[in-house]
């Protein structure tokens, strides 16, 4: 607490290399006090348009990550400020490597920046920003690394933007590699096809074989799992290997699903006819946290069960 209020009194003395190294450490302290944020933001300002010599003192880069931690804090600054870093950056998109263009969409999506009315100077902005954005990702591609491509695709996809046929060479740069992505990046990936609409075979098939191996199931977090199982019901894939893998984990660890996942799970589920134990195991956990459970999750639980034919007393029975 003493070291945020000293920052905060002394922003203005910060360089613009601490300025940046505060703002990525208090996003990943999860500091949340809305004021702090708006200091910090004003002290990027003074780094950036308003010198005094009119050259800026961060880079773009910099700039990037300051736009994604203020992101990842869930803070709302005034979208003056995002208006005069995006100007400033977008006279330049060139310079925009694959973490700069996933950590803007980011920031854009986290503050929804969306362009939806012509008449805003803000919105036509917001609008050329995502134009240089998705035409950079298609000319710089091949430069692009796989687990860069995925993440570029899943801020696209997250803000229901379809960045163009640039998504056919991401899949081909992407596909021999998908034993290289991170677990999350395997998740992103499954989510931008289901989002997209589009059951690329191959790579779901690569996807597949790759999240049922024995260290990813280990390290996933069955919350994790759930995700890639409803991008698959999404899609109206029914993978009997990966199914087979996953209803495996749900029934041992059902009991470290959250309420969200765990309707997440029977929906996706009964949406692919799926049937066998983890079934009983879902009626326990619902039965159990039943009372965290808004009544939209108990609907699709309770339609999910009706799909299958599963009868449960627990959750048939009186509360």
């Amino acid at each position: 607490l003493r070291l945020k209020e000293d920052l905060q009194a002394e922003v203005s003395q910060l360089s613009p290399a601490q300025l940046v190294a505060a703002m990525v450490s208090s996003g990943r302290l999860r500091v949340r006090e809305r004021q702090f944020w708006w200091d910090l933001a004003r002290g990027v300002e003074r780094h950036t348009v308003k010198t005094k010599s009119g050259a800026a003192g961060l880079q773009h880069s910099q700039l990037c990550l300051v736009l994604h931690a203020i992101g990842k804090a869930n803070i709302k600054i005034k979208e003056r400020f995002y208006f005069r870093l995006l100007k400033f950056m977008v006279a330049r998109a060139e310079l925009w490597t694959e973490f700069d263009m996933a950590w803007l969409l980011y920031a854009m999506r986290k503050r929804r920046l969306k362009a939806s009315s012509e008449g805003k100077a803000s919105h036509r902005l917001w609008a050329k920003v995502l134009r240089n954005l998705a035409a950079y990702f298609r000319q710089k591609l091949h430069f692009i690394s796989p687990q860069g491509a995925v993440f570029i695709l899943y801020e696209f996809a997250r803000q229901d933007l379809f960045p163009g046929r640039v998504i056919f060479r991401a899949a081909r740069r992407i596909r021999p590699h998908v034993q290289s992505l991170s677990d999350r990046a395997l998740v992103a990936l499954a989510v931008t096809l289901a989002r997209f609409d589009w059951p690329e075979r191959r790579l779901l098939k690569k996807l597949g074989v790759e999240v049922r191996e024995p260290r990813r199931l280990v390290r996933m977090h069955p919350n994790m799992l759930a995700v890639v199982l409803h991008a698959y019901s999404k899609l109206d894939v029914r993978d009997v290997a990966v199914l087979s893998a996953f209803c495996g984990i749900f029934t041992n660890a059902c009991h470290k699903l959250d309420a969200r996942s765990t309707a997440m799970v029977a929906y996706s589920l009964g949406r692919l006819g799926v049937r066998g134990s983890v079934w009983q195991a879902l009626a326990e956990q619902v039965g159990q946290r039943v009372d965290r459970h808004p009544p939209l999750h108990l609907a699709l639980i309770a339609h999910s069960f009706g799909k299958v034919a599963v009868r449960d007393e627990v959750l048939t029975g009186p509360l």
